[in-house]
């Protein structure tokens, strides 16, 4: 019979208990990682569709700026948050035979995270927002 002067039962549960916490916060901070790596990728795609559309249009887009802003909307996916304000503005003369850089912009999308560990560490929402820009360079036809 074997006698033990240390009674070792429970300590997995007592060293679960000190690791559990630490493994949920790498856990919601992943997901609330991922969730805002994906937003930022889409926003930087839907700017880029923006630009391209002002990139080739036939005449200086520098006035009607609504099927570009109405194009970067149509790519944006909006995963809980209030609606970006898409900008689209140019560098140049933007008259006939001028090259132009047109940048569509997408500025102040609040991120907002959805598991608690943001909330516990009383976070500063004004830190999440993503801005986000693409330029293309415009020119006349021959």
């Amino acid at each position: 019979m074997r006698t033990s002067l240390v009674d070792d039962r429970g300590a997995a549960i007592v060293e679960f208990a000190i690791i559990f916490p630490v493994l949920i916060i790498l856990l919601f901070g992943m997901i609330d990682f991922g969730r805002a790596f994906f937003l930022r990728n889409n926003l930087v795609a839907a700017a880029r569709e923006g630009a391209r559309v002002a990139a080739v249009a036939l005449a200086p887009p520098c006035t009607n700026t609504g099927p570009i802003i109405a194009r970067t909307q149509l790519y944006m996916t909006n995963i809980g948050g209030a609606s970006p304000t898409v900008t689209v503005t140019n560098t140049g003369a933007c008259a006939s035979n001028a090259v132009t850089n047109m940048t569509v912009s997408i500025v102040n999308y609040q991120f907002t995270p959805i598991t608690p560990v943001f909330r516990l560490i009383n976070y500063n929402a004004s830190l999440l927002r993503i801005n986000v820009s693409a330029t293309y360079r415009w020119e006349s036809s021959p």
